[in-house]
């Protein structure tokens, strides 16, 4: 009996001494790993640094050899006006302001060009917004729909408001407008679509003074093909002469 007892003491020591031993040696391989982990960590950090550098150091390098590039073209430019030769195809946007004023012509071709530019923008910005608002109105008679019927349940068709009856003229104002929505909406969306037309018009024909403008700058500047440009009062809608274009588009994008 005494033998059996001190058999199992000694078992039960042995399993504790083992579970401690288990114990401690995964606490080392856990140790282990989370040390390697840092390890790992700080050297795809290091490297992340690096490489960081290195981007912005090349960066930097194609920033400066841009420049330099830029600076000696703008030297060379400037050696030729100081030696007196005008070389086409240089400096053009000064060229079509300028050149043309030595052959006695004082119009700014460049800044007409640029109203004619902003023009095209405009009046893409007006055919986006017409568009929206031709949206609304056709999305308008159904669109209103889930609502009225959601707030319609809850307020037993606009009348009471079982919430708070405090509100209850709010709530009966609000069903109203609602209601009128898909008659409102069209209403308030509604654009002149003879508008629209003529602003199409006037597109195409601001466009051609662009294309034209261009053609008169390929392979050098030439100052008759300039001349030939119409002026901007005289860029007009071809079904209505009294619409000048320019103006036109500007004024009605704003509005």
């Amino acid at each position: 009996k005494a033998k059996a007892n001190k058999n199992r003491k000694r078992k039960r020591k042995n399993k504790k001494n083992k579970g401690k031993l288990k114990k401690k040696v995964k606490a080392k391989k856990n140790k282990a790993k989370a040390n390697k982990n840092r390890k790992r960590k700080r050297k795809n950090k290091k490297n992340k640094g690096k490489l960081k550098k290195k981007v912005k150091a090349k960066k930097n390098k194609a920033k400066a050899n841009k420049n330099k590039k830029g600076l000696s073209k703008y030297k060379k430019t400037n050696k030729i006006h100081k030696n007196g030769q005008a070389k086409k195809g240089l400096n053009r946007n000064r060229n079509s302001r300028t050149l043309c004023q030595k052959e006695g012509d004082n119009r700014n071709y460049l800044d007409d060009f640029k109203k004619c530019q902003a023009g095209v923008t405009q009046a893409k910005r007006y055919n986006i917004r017409h568009n929206t608002m031709k949206k609304k109105q056709k999305s308008s008679k159904t669109k209103f729909v889930p609502t009225i019927e959601l707030v319609g349940q809850f307020t037993d068709g606009g009348t009471k408001c079982p919430g708070d009856e405090s509100i209850k003229d709010k709530v009966i104002k609000m069903f109203d407008l609602l209601k009128n929505c898909n008659k409102t909406v069209p209403v308030q969306c509604k654009i002149d679509d003879a508008e629209k037309n003529k602003i199409d018009g006037c597109d195409v024909e601001i466009k051609k003074f662009i294309d034209n403008f261009s053609k008169c700058q390929r392979g050098g500047l030439d100052c008759t093909c300039m001349k030939n440009l119409p002026k901007l009062d005289e860029i007009v809608l071809p079904s209505d002469s009294s619409v000048k274009c320019v103006n036109f588009v500007t004024k009605t994008e704003r509005a």
